[in-house]
This record gives C-alpha cells, structure tokens and sequence, in this order.
C-alpha cells in the first residue's frame, strides 16, 4: 500500500506542476488574444489547432496514444477559446 501512495503522491506533484504550466499557457493565450483583437481575427483558428495536433503526434512518446492525447488537448484548446471570448467580454464591457 505504501507503494501505491508514493506512487499517488507522485502524480500529486506532477499535477501541480501540470496546473503551473496551463497557468503560464493562459498568460501566453491572453497575449495571442490581444493581437488578435488589435488585427480583427476570430479567437478560433483551425488550421493552428490542426498544426499543434500534428506535431503532438509526431512527438508523441507516452503511452497515451494519439487519439487519447488529442482528447486532452482538445479540451485545452475549447478552454483556450473560452478564455478568449471571456478576455474580450471584459475589455468591451
């Protein structure tokens, strides 16, 4: 039992340092999105999503396999946009 909560304690801190990194990841959104703004684009760009899919692929090397790792991120991007619209809400509000 002991091993199974190393082991927990483990994926505990790595959750963490998971939830640090999407932190930094929604300073570096909120950027994008001010450019955006400034030149008229929409918050949604396909053809950017499918260019990060692609190299996740590519790059790939858990045992998550590729299907599984586009879910995830997937919903990284749907959150990506929320926060973008939300970002524009409040600057027109």
């Amino acid at each position: 039992m002991q091993k199974l909560e190393a082991i927990r304690q483990q994926i505990d801190k790595l959750d963490l340092k998971l939830l640090e990194i999407i932190a930094k990841r929604s300073t570096e959104i909120d950027k994008i999105n001010k450019i955006k703004q400034a030149e008229r684009q929409e918050a949604f760009d396909p053809n950017r999503e499918q260019e990060i899919l692609n190299r996740l692929h590519k790059h790939n090397k858990s045992l998550y396999n590729s299907a599984e790792i586009g879910s995830i991120y997937k919903a990284i991007f749907k959150a990506s946009i929320m926060l973008q619209h939300r970002l524009r809400e409040k600057v027109e509000n």
